[in-house]
């Protein structure tokens, strides 16, 4: 099992929806949106959402154009060329951010 550390610097806005109560939010940097009923459900949302990106990118062989687009602070630790099978991927979230409205995230 190979095991792939990524530290990058990428922020989620969250609201809360009136109407629904649903917790929103979205990610320009990686063009990603998620929901979730609790607090609790949006972070573990946007966590395996994230996680499933980053494998997606690894799968498909992208995942160093990835890296280099999201900017200069980005380092990887562990190999990129592994199959997905093999490789556990430690991604840090970035800040998330409260905003007053749904209407205040920006569209992904």
């Amino acid at each position: 099992m190979h095991r792939m550390i990524i530290e990058l610097t990428f922020a989620w806005k969250v609201a809360r929806d009136d109407e629904s109560g649903f917790w929103i939010g979205s990610c320009t940097p990686l063009q990603l949106a998620a929901q979730g009923e609790t607090w609790q459900e949006l972070v573990a949302t946007i966590g395996a959402i994230t996680d499933d990106y980053f494998h997606d990118a690894l799968v498909d062989g992208s995942l160093d154009a990835l890296i280099l687009s999201l900017g200069a602070d980005a380092k990887v630790f562990g190999a990129t060329k592994a199959p997905r099978e093999h490789v556990r991927l430690d991604v840090a979230l970035g800040a998330i951010q409260r905003v007053g409205s749904p209407a205040e995230l920006e569209n992904v």
